[in-house]
């Protein structure tokens, strides 16, 4: 019955796009998973060749850290973790002093590039919902802004002539002129897109007029063809009754 607090997820959308999003990029991390195990698996047989021999020695090590592959994969789980691998790498040091080589190898390997990639990975579906800028979907998004104010041009009946707005004569066609958010100057992007985001909305207004004076021209049509009707009907009313 606990798993029923799940349904929260579906009931609200921020939740739901969250889990949407993480649920996208499981190819990605499957990969990144697939490469993590073949990396363990390298060091982990490395590490049982070279260090199987401290077993042997107990005064040495204090447990059996590379006794067998299992164990060599744990203790790798461990470095990676980095939780308290110093003191398995310094009794190593004892017999070993060259062992650091591997150690630093395998925790940098393992410990911050893969795990910086799944970080990677999570951070940038987290932010494509969000269509950050940074992220590459600004281009998307300018475009999407275009498109809309190419429709309502449509709708409005103008031709591929300028506008005249805050930010200069822009063509409705004019795509050479459009600046992208990768430009090296993000505030005149910014300002451009207010400006055309002013532009876009005066002309949804212009729409809206135009659709309320046609819907008012049919309905004065419709009112006068209904006092129309009315009067054939009376006068009809009228003739049937005299000739009864």
């Amino acid at each position: 019955r606990i798993f029923r607090a799940l349904r929260l997820i579906t009931r609200i959308e921020v939740m739901k796009n969250l889990v949407s999003a993480l649920l996208s990029v499981v190819p990605k991390m499957l990969s990144i998973a697939a490469l993590l195990l073949l990396v363990f698996y390298i060091f982990a047989v490395m590490f049982t060749s070279l260090f199987k021999k401290l077993n042997d020695e107990p005064d040495i090590i204090e447990y059996d850290y590379f006794g067998s592959i299992w164990d060599s994969l744990f203790t790798c789980f461990q470095f990676m973790t980095l939780d308290d691998w110093n003191p398995i790498a310094r009794e190593v040091f004892v017999e070993y002093s060259w062992a650091w080589v591997p150690f630093i190898a395998f925790i940098v390997i393992s410990g911050f590039i893969v795990v910086n990639l799944v970080i990677a990975v999570l951070c940038d579906a987290v932010s494509a919902l969000h269509g950050d800028p940074d992220n590459g979907d600004g281009g998307e998004f300018l475009d999407e802004v275009w498109e809309e104010e190419d429709h309502i041009a449509d709708m409005t009946g103008m031709d591929s002539g300028s506008v005249e707005g805050d930010g200069g004569s822009l063509s409705k066609k004019d795509h050479s002129r459009r600046p992208s958010l990768d430009s090296d100057d993000p505030i005149k992007s910014t300002v451009f897109l207010i400006n055309n985001d002013r532009m876009v909305i005066k002309r949804k207004v212009d729409v809206m007029e135009s659709q309320i004076e046609e819907l008012t021209r049919l309905q004065n049509q419709t009112k006068n063809v209904l006092q129309f009707l009315t009067v054939h009907v009376k006068e009809a009313k009228e003739r049937q009754a005299r000739c009864s």
